[in-house]
């Protein structure tokens, strides 16, 4: 399960509310989506995040969204590149994680042919 907030509807993004993260820019002006507060079943993290990223391309798709920025931790860094995601700035001790956990601003673009006209509001089930 995760949140996804709109960057037309939420200012500023929770990963911009981070005390310690330093260097972070949006990629480009256009409507960004924001993943946070993902939960997996324990060893599944792999499988979970590509449903979860079948889920966003979605939603972005029927946003028009221009990119999605998200943060995760060091372990789950290279099953996010292998989805197309970069690292936007240099890691840092989050500040909603109460143990310390170093994490790693991530950032994925969409490149769109043409502009999709936005469908309703709806919420799109992943499982």
């Amino acid at each position: 399960m995760a949140r996804i907030l709109r960057s037309d509807e939420i200012q500023p993004f929770e990963l911009f509310r981070e005390s310690k993260a330093k260097g972070l820019a949006l990629p480009t002006t256009g409507l960004g989506l924001e993943s946070s507060r993902v939960c997996a079943r324990e060893g599944s993290a792999g499988l979970y995040l590509l449903r979860l990223c079948l889920g966003i391309r979605e939603i972005a798709q029927r946003w028009g969204a221009d990119y999605v920025i998200a943060k995760t931790e060091p372990h789950l860094l290279p099953i996010y590149r292998q989805f197309g995601f970069k690292v936007m700035a240099q890691p840092f001790i989050s500040d909603f994680f109460g143990d310390n956990r170093t994490v790693h601003p991530i950032v994925y673009q969409w490149h769109h042919s043409a502009p999709e006209k936005a469908a309703e509001m709806e919420d799109v089930l992943v499982y």
